[in-house]
């Protein structure tokens, strides 16, 4: 219960604190993951959970109508929410006060020469890549502001991806949605039956022919000049291991140049 509360909390205040539209799409990756592992809990307990999904869902749909209009932005009901955290125990001013300032002033620094290995039972978020092999294992992931790197992705849920450039895109996901992904590789394999990757504000995107494409900039039944089918090599996972990259990460330079 205590792990409920404290993970709603912590989405409440990513809601409140967004800025862009972009930002709400890993938020809504986190409702989903937070609310699909309470079914051992209590009927009781079970009606609150499902009406605060219901809420935060609902106050991000609001938040994201408010921010297309750039508009100013306040929850308008917290009874529900109210009601859950008041079987929490309170927490001392000091604490609040020490992680508020914690959130404030930390800022990732930009990774670089990585391998890199995630493997979780949550929702997955990884940005500020360069120079990376990324592999990861989870029910969904958000990642964005990557270049030059090179992903393995196996994904049970959804794959958002956004503001990723000269990458190679090598996944097993139920649904892949890319946004101002540039001049990169996508090696996708879709659970779905459409087999359907999304794409929008892309451009020279290399896609495997196993798939099909909806370009949201290109509504025509014409080919989008965003994308083109390519069977191209992938790099093989097992050929990295987890630790620092001490040559650099060459091989995306030439992967890249020898797929374009």
């Amino acid at each position: 219960m205590t792990d409920f509360l404290s993970k709603t909390k912590e989405i409440q205040h990513k809601i409140d604190s967004v800025t862009t539209i972009t930002e709400l799409y890993p938020l809504r990756l986190q409702i989903n993951d937070l609310f699909q592992h309470q079914g051992s809990y209590l009927q009781y307990d079970q009606k609150l959970y499902k009406e605060a999904s219901d809420l935060l869902i609902n106050e991000l749909l609001q938040k994201k109508k408010l921010l297309s209009k750039q508009g100013k932005f306040r929850f308008s009901n917290r009874q529900l929410l109210h009601r859950l955290c008041q079987k929490q125990a309170p927490r001392s001013r000091s604490t609040l006060k020490d992680s508020t300032n914690t959130i404030q002033s930390h800022v990732s620094p930009i990774r670089t020469y990585q391998c890199i290995k995630i493997v979780s039972e949550t929702s997955i978020t990884e940005q500020r890549l360069d120079h990376v092999v990324l592999k990861v294992v989870a029910p969904s992931t958000h990642i964005s502001n990557i270049s030059n790197c090179i992903l393995f992705l196996n994904i049970k849920g959804p794959i958002y991806m956004s503001s990723v450039k000269n990458c190679f895109i090598i996944s097993n996901s139920y649904q892949l949605r890319l946004h101002k992904v540039t001049n990169s590789v996508i090696d996708a394999c879709i659970a779905k039956d459409d087999k359907r990757i999304t794409i929008e504000n892309c451009s020279k995107l290399l896609v495997n022919p196993c798939v099909q494409v909806d370009d949201f900039n290109w509504p025509n039944s014409s080919q989008s000049p965003n994308f083109k089918f390519k069977i191209v090599p992938s790099p093989l996972e097992c050929n990295f291991k987890e630790g620092p990259i001490r040559d650099g990460l060459i091989v995306i330079d030439r992967l890249r140049d020898e797929a374009f």
